[in-house]
C-alpha cells in the first residue's frame, strides 16, 4: 500500500500530525504543544512514510546533535541529518527525544534498528526535507510545523 493510500492523520490529546498531498512530492502539518514535541513528531511521521514504525524496534540509541543560523534550517537540517542516517547506515527510527532545543540548536537521543528486509516493509522514499512550503510558527499556544519532502 503507498503512502498516499494510507490513514493521513495521527492524533493524540495533544496535538497531531497530518500528511500533506503535493504534487509530486508529500508534505507534513503537524501540531504539537511544543516546539520539542513538534520536532519528535515530525520526525516520527516522516519514518512512517517511510516504513510501518510499529515493525520498528528502539533497540539501538544514537545521540544527534545539530545546529543551524535559524530555526527554519534546524528544522530542515534535523530532518536532514535522520535521513542521512537512515541513508548512509540503513537504520531506521522510531523514537525520538528531544534533549535540548533553541533557534539555533537541537540535541535529541534517536532509537530504532537496522532495517531487515524480511520484517520491514518500505513503503515510500522520502529523499530530503525542502524548504518549499516551509513553516514554523506559534499561534495561540500551539505550535504548528509543516515540511514538504522530496519522494
Amino acid at each position: 500500500m503507498s503512502a498516499r493510500k494510507r490513514k493521513r492523520t495521527g492524533t493524540t490529546t495533544r496535538g497531531q500530525c497530518r500528511v500533506l498531498e503535493h504534487t509530486a512530492d508529500i508534505g507534513l502539518r503537524c501540531t504539537a504543544s511544543t516546539l520539542e514535541e513538534a520536532f519528535a513528531r515530525a520526525a516520527h511521521r516522516m519514518f512512517e512514510i517511510i516504513v510501518r514504525l510499529k515493525t520498528v524496534r528502539p533497540v539501538q540509541t544514537l545521540p544527534i546533535s545539530v545546529e543551524a543560523a535559524n530555526i527554519e534550517e534546524l528544522f530542515v537540517n534535523w530532518l536532514q541529518e535522520l535521513l542521512y542516517i537512515w541513508a548512509s547506515k540503513r537504520m531506521l527510527l522510531s523514537q525520538f527525544t528531544i534533549k535540548k532545543l533553541d533557534a539555533n540548536s537541537v540535541e535529541a537521543e534517536v532509537a530504532g534498528e537496522p532495517y531487515d528486509p524480511g520484517r520491514h516493509h518500505l513503503q515510500s522514499e522520502v529523499k530530503a526535507a525542502t524548504y518549499h512550503g516551509l513553516q514554523i510558527e506559534q499561534k495561540d499556544g500551539v505550535w504548528n510545523v509543516q515540511v514538504i519532502f522530496d519522494v
